[in-house]
């Protein structure tokens, strides 16, 4: 291995910038989600209409493209697993439902499916990750920013589970409430686990932290 200092600089600048990325990837995610859960009426109709525009899609890609049977068969069941996920109770679900199980099984499928049909092309990695993205993932990816998980739903809402332990009611109001997004409450769970380290090397630093002014800090 090359040893010399430019080399060494050169990893140590793609370390930096791969985490940079993944800082300002996670951020615009956070915002998607908080965007998301504020406007849940709107997003179930685009939802809606993106399955539908997906589904038609697949019947072209197998009109058309000529694209395997199977590959198509099981994209137009992993879509319809997902319209079914959009009921009143949206976007509360519960993931062990019959429904969310059956449409996580239909996205493995679907993506088996395109992985094999894929390994016997010559297409570039950059051209099936494109369409991987906006054939099978898309949608997932917008139901997991939108979902909530139904067992911590605010009482007086369809399939509401009323919680009455206090250390629970203390969790919900630390990871942003019970009709916080599934996706929004892993970043508020990760957040009360790193604050404390992050202070703790500002700390050593020498730098002071000004006090968080989050969306979720005015809304409690």
């Amino acid at each position: 291995m090359d040893w010399r200092l430019s080399t060494l600089l050169v990893y140590v600048s793609a370390y930096m910038l791969v985490a940079a990325l993944a800082v300002c990837l996670a951020t615009g995610v956070y915002y998607v989600a908080e965007v998301i859960e504020e406007n849940t009426k709107k997003t179930k109709t685009v939802l809606r209409y993106l399955i539908l525009s997906t589904m038609g899609a697949h019947v072209i890609l197998l009109v058309w493209d000529r694209q395997p049977l199977v590959c198509v068969l099981s994209g137009l069941m992993a879509q319809g697993a997902y319209l079914q996920l959009l009921t009143k109770k949206f976007p509360y679900i519960s993931f062990t439902s019959p429904v969310a199980l059956i449409a996580v099984a239909a996205l493995v499928v679907n993506q088996v499916a395109w992985y094999y049909h894929f390994t016997d092309t010559r297409e570039t990695m950059e051209y099936i990750v494109c369409f991987c993205l906006a054939v099978v993932w898309l949608v997932p990816i917008i139901l997991m920013l939108s979902v909530a998980s139904q067992d911590g739903v605010l009482p007086g809402v369809p399939g509401a589970s009323v919680s009455t332990n206090p250390a629970a009611q203390g969790q919900e109001a630390l990871y942003g409430g019970p009709k916080r997004g599934f996706l929004l409450q892993i970043f508020y769970l990760l957040q009360a686990h790193t604050t404390p380290y992050l202070k703790m090397v500002a700390s050593a630093l020498g730098i002071k932290l000004g006090k968080s002014t989050s969306r979720r800090d005015h809304r409690m």
